[in-house]
């Protein structure tokens, strides 16, 4: 009788060690565990999104991105077109582009907090992400190719980038190269175009 009891028994145990295993590895290669700060969530989506600019196929990721962003009491993010001709009709992945600059740039605010206030500092940051997007999007899609940003990575390779887009940072964004105070949280801001 005792045999019996011990094969269900030791068949019980083997799947109880399978399941914790399982659940092991399961928690180590979750996206997101049950404690991710949101701050890290973000930090750690906007770094995917770099690596894989196509991989948010139905936009999640992106959109809580984009109302994280919105949202937080600490990062306000000022959108500059630094990196023309993105955003712009015809451009290829203008709108993946254009949102990863966003991203970037709370990132880098996120992981530099005494840098938050620094709209050169940001600007290159989110510019800075832009460009490894854009480095994986033209890795799998050569035809989108885009000269500007192909002459910004050479500047970028160069350690050139900043010397670029500083003044352009400056003309875009502001006079005095530091967001105000009392800034919106999420600010889309184009210079109004003459007619």
């Amino acid at each position: 009788m005792k045999t019996r009891f011990l094969v269900p028994l030791a068949l019980a145990s083997a799947a109880l060690a399978a399941f914790a295993a399982f659940a092991a590895f399961a928690s180590t290669a979750a996206p997101q565990s049950a404690h991710e700060a949101d701050e890290a969530k973000f930090v750690r989506l906007t770094r995917q999104l770099e690596q894989k600019p196509l991989g948010d196929t139905d936009k999640r990721m992106r959109t809580w991105l984009l109302q994280w962003a919105k949202d937080s009491p600490d990062i306000t993010v000022r959108f500059c077109k630094v990196l023309k001709p993105v955003p712009g009709d015809g451009v290829p992945n203008s709108g993946i582009l254009a949102t990863q600059q966003i991203f970037g740039n709370a990132a880098y605010q996120i992981a530099h907090p005494d840098k938050r206030g620094d709209l050169v500092a940001t600007q290159l940051a989110g510019a800075r992400s832009a460009l490894r997007a854009y480095e994986a999007l033209v890795a799998q899609d050569p035809k989108a190719r885009i000269p500007r940003m192909d002459e910004l990575l050479r500047k970028e390779q160069g350690g050139t980038l900043e010397a670029e887009l500083a003044p352009i940072v400056q003309a875009e964004c502001a006079a005095t190269g530091k967001a105000p105070a009392n800034a919106p949280k999420l600010v889309l801001k184009a210079r109004p175009q003459a007619r």
